[in-house]
């Protein structure tokens, strides 16, 4: 199994999931090759194993900080979502439609 860290926005993997910028993923969540393109294209970086201790702080500080977005779009301004995205360190276009960007909160 190779470890990767994610560079650039988010990338996505087996079941719809997309892992945001900063974490730490596997081969094994992505098909099959895809990791490796993924990390040729720049969007993933190789790095080794990530300590149990570490992975679960950071875990448990995501889940802290990382607001769960369960309302709808019509709750938010853009403004809130571009705020909201900046909080996360999540890259956007500010030019971008408010569902573009409220679909990159979750």
């Amino acid at each position: 199994m190779k470890y990767y860290k994610v560079l650039k926005g988010n990338v996505g993997g087996f079941g719809n999931k997309t892992h945001s910028k900063g974490s730490t993923v596997t081969d094994e969540m992505f098909p099959n090759g895809n990791a490796k393109t993924l990390c040729e294209m720049g969007f993933l970086e190789e790095t080794g194993p990530v300590k149990k201790d570490e992975l679960i702080s950071k875990q448990l500080i995501e889940e802290t900080i990382k607001p769960i977005i369960t309302e709808a779009i019509e709750d938010y301004t853009k403004a809130e979502i571009m705020d909201e995205l900046k909080k996360q360190e999540t890259e956007f276009n500010p030019l971008d439609k408010k569902s573009v960007l409220f679909d990159l909160l979750k």
